[in-house]
C-alpha cells in the first residue's frame, strides 16, 4: 500500500483525501498498488474523511515509512515551501 498525506486541511485538502479514498479501487487498477490517504496535516482541529488521521505535526508524516506521497494544498510561500522541502528531503514524492 502507498500511504498518502495531505498538507492542508481546507476545502482542497479535504477533497483530495476524500477522493483518494473514494476512488481507491480505480486508482489501484491503474497503478497495480493500493493508495490510501493516511493523514491530513493542519494547525486547526478539523474533521477528516473516514480513516484519515488528523495530525498537527509534520514529523508524524515524514517519519511514517508507509507515507510515500505528499500532496501540498496549503498554498503560499511560507509554510508550504518549508514543508514541501522537508517532504522532498525525506524521500517523499510531492504533488
Amino acid at each position: 500500500m502507498i500511504g498518502a498525506a495531505v498538507m492542508g486541511g481546507g476545502v482542497v485538502g479535504f477533497g483530495v483525501a476524500q477522493m483518494l479514498n473514494e476512488n481507491a479501487t480505480k486508482i489501484e487498477s491503474v497503478l497495480g498498488e493500493a493508495v490510501r490517504a493516511k493523514y491530513i496535516l493542519d494547525i486547526r482541529d478539523i474533521p477528516t474523511p473516514d480513516g484519515v488521521k488528523l495530525t498537527h505535526t509534520p514529523d508524524e508524516i515524514l517519519t511514517d515509512p508507509e507515507v510515500r506521497v505528499v500532496a501540498e494544498t496549503i498554498g503560499g510561500c511560507g509554510a508550504a515551501y518549508e514543508l514541501t522541502k522537508r517532504a522532498l528531503s525525506s524521500g517523499r514524492h510531492v504533488v
